[in-house]
Parts: C-alpha cells; sequence; structure tokens
C-alpha cells in the first residue's frame, strides 16, 4: 500500500496534493535516522517574560517564510524528542512558513513553563491568558503581528485562547487550527485523568502505522528522558498543571473559539476531532460546531470529523501533519 493509499484510508477526502507532498516526506523520513533530522533543527531555547519562561522551538527556512505557524503542544508535553519530531515533520512538509512549536512544563527536569503563583488561581477558573502570554509576547518581541495558532489537545485549548486574547498583543490571527480540544464538557478532575489515561490505549497503534523508524527512535528517547509514564504523571502533578487540568474540567473550549472569532473579525475556524475520540467526544463536538458555523457562517468556520478515529490519531506523525495541511492550505 503506498502512503497515499494508507492515508486516504483514513480520510477520503484529503486532497491529492497534499498527500503527495506528505508522502514525499514520509519517504525522506523512513530513510534517514531521528539524529540525523534533530541535527538539521535549530535548538530550543527559553523566552522569560521575567517571571515566567517558555521553551520554544523556532523554525525558520533558509529560503524566507511567508507565513508564521505557532504550534501548541499538548499538556505535559514538553518539547522533547518526540514533539520535536511532530514540529519538524509540519515544517519539512511545509517549508514556506515559519513554525514556531512551544512546549509545556512536564516532569522532573523536563519543560519550562512553571505557571507563576500569582496566575494559579485563574488558570485554575479557566482562564488560560497566562498560559498562552509568554508565546505572545515572544511574537511580539520578533515583530510578528499575525500568526495562525494550531493546537492539538490542550494545545487546541490553548491556540483557541491566544486567538481569543491576540488583540491585546496587536496581533491578528488568520487563521486558528483546533484538533481534539478537551475542555467540552464539566467533569470532575479524576473523571478526566481517567479519560486522558484512556487514549494510551490505541498510543502505540498510531506510532506503529506511520511505520516510521525515525518517529519510533524519538518516542523513545523521549520517554527514557521523562522516564516514561512515571515521570509524565509525576509532571501532571506540578501545580502548573494541577491548575490547568482543573481548568479543563470546564466546558470552556467553545466560548473560547467564539470570543476569538468575534474579535478577529477576518479569522477563520477548523475544527478536527475523531468520532470515536475519548476526550473531544463527537456528540459534544458536533453541537458545538453546529452552533459556531450557525453563527459564523461557513465560510469561517470548517470541521474535518475523522471517522472511527481515537484521541491519539496525533501520533501518526503523517496523518498528523496531513490534517494541518488540509485545513490551512486546502481552505486559502
Amino acid at each position: 500500500m503506498s502512503e497515499q493509499e494508507r492515508l486516504l484510508e483514513y480520510y477520503p477526502r484529503f486532497d491529492e496534493r497534499i498527500i503527495d507532498r506528505v508522502a514525499e516526506v514520509a519517504y525522506r523520513q523512513r530513510g534517514t535516522s531521528w539524529e540525523k533530522i534533530r541535527r538539521g533543527l535549530p535548538d530550543t531555547k527559553v523566552f522569560s517574560t521575567g517571571n515566567f519562561a517558555i521553551e520554544l522551538m523556532d523554525i525558520i527556512s533558509a529560503n524566507g517564510y511567508d507565513e508564521t505557524w505557532v504550534y501548541h503542544c499538548p499538556m505535559g508535553n514538553p518539547l522533547t524528542d518526540r514533539m520535536q519530531l511532530r514540529i519538524a515533520t509540519l515544517a519539512a512538509a511545509q517549508p514556506d512558513k515559519r513554525i514556531v512549536g512551544i512546549g509545556n512544563p512536564s516532569g522532573p527536569r523536563q519543560g519550562v513553563g512553571k505557571l507563576p503563583s500569582s496566575t494559579l488561581h485563574a488558570v485554575w477558573s479557566g482562564d488560560l491568558r497566562p498560559t498562552i502570554d509568554p508565546a505572545m509576547r515572544y511574537l511580539s518581541a520578533q515583530n510578528i503581528d499575525k500568526a495562525t495558532h494550531i493546537g492539538f489537545s490542550y494545545g487546541a485549548e490553548k491556540a483557541a485562547a491566544a486567538a481569543q486574547y491576540a488583540d491585546r498583543y496587536d496581533q491578528a490571527v488568520p487563521h486558528g487550527l483546533f484538533m481534539e480540544p478537551v475542555a467540552l464538557k464539566e467533569r470532575g478532575l479524576l473523571e478526566l485523568g481517567r479519560d486522558f489515561n484512556s487514549t494510551a490505549t490505541a498510543l502505540d497503534g498510531y506510532v506503529n502505522a506511520a511505520a516510521n523508524p525515525a518517529g519510533v527512535e524519538a518516542s523513545e528517547r523521549a520517554a527514557e528522558k521523562s522516564r516514561g509514564m512515571f515521570g509524565y504523571i509525576l509532571g501532571l502533578l506540578r501545580l502548573s498543571n494541577i491548575a490547568i487540568a482543573h481548568a479543563l474540567t470546564e466546558d470552556g473550549f467553545e466560548s473560547r473559539a467564539t470570543e476569538a472569532l468575534v474579535k478577529q473579525e477576518q479569522m477563520k475556524t477548523h475544527l478536527v476531532w475523531g468520532t470515536e475520540s475519548e476526550l473531544a467526544l463527537h456528540a459534544l463536538m458536533t453541537k458545538v460546531t453546529k452552533r459556531l458555523t450557525d453563527r459564523f457562517g461557513l465560510d469561517r468556520v470548517s470541521s474535518m470529523k475523522m471517522e472511527g478515529q481515537k484521541h491519539a490519531m496525533g501520533d501518526d506523525l503523517f496523518l498528523h501533519t496531513t490534517i494541518v495541511l488540509q485545513s490551512l492550505i486546502s481552505a486559502v
């Protein structure tokens, strides 16, 4: 089976030009190692606003770029090898974009981004502005006044919050791509933790489906550095992540997306979810999409439901890249 045929099994409506481009990237990656890919990437760096620092990776093509994309990683995911490869794969498929990847606080010695204690209550109550403030300030420091925000899982919530508050940084957001958002219903912390844990069952299947040795290598290195699931759980017990988790127990995604669409009058919003997702529940995503579409119109709100797919689908690197390109490039 060709890579194009494999991707079309996920979603028969993928654009032929996009899957051809991703197939070329997949072919190159399968013929190399993660270490070789990593050597071609810029080092991660820490950007500090004084009392709050984030880790980021800023990929700028030597041939220039016509737009900036900001990628917000999922919860508890710093810019380890696994996330770096996810961002690098996107950059390889879309080299004319400047791509800024934003990591999150995680386990011991993993990830920068501890929330200032003065912001914990606000985040606990559902206000995600403190979580995106350093990223927006970094864009301003780079003289970037327009950027597309992309996120998966908790990253989708951050991407929506970035679009929601972009006007306060004198920034415009042409596109917001929100994949598998989490804050769709009220649920307790234990229920949220159970739902997050249930997503791990399908993880290896998606990683292996990509048939990418570099991806397996990157995942193994990331797990080794983070001390595996034990380290990930320790990371989630940090006060910053407890506050973030509580914010995700509320049904705040729709209000974030709505406010973003109101403030960013030219923004187009793209919603993506798997119909079997453990977190972005299909019935709820369908209702949210309808309400947003009814209010803002099909020219500003588009959606892609991935039949039979689960929350972990982002870990098929080439599927993830195809979804992003299909949402953003075909919409232009």
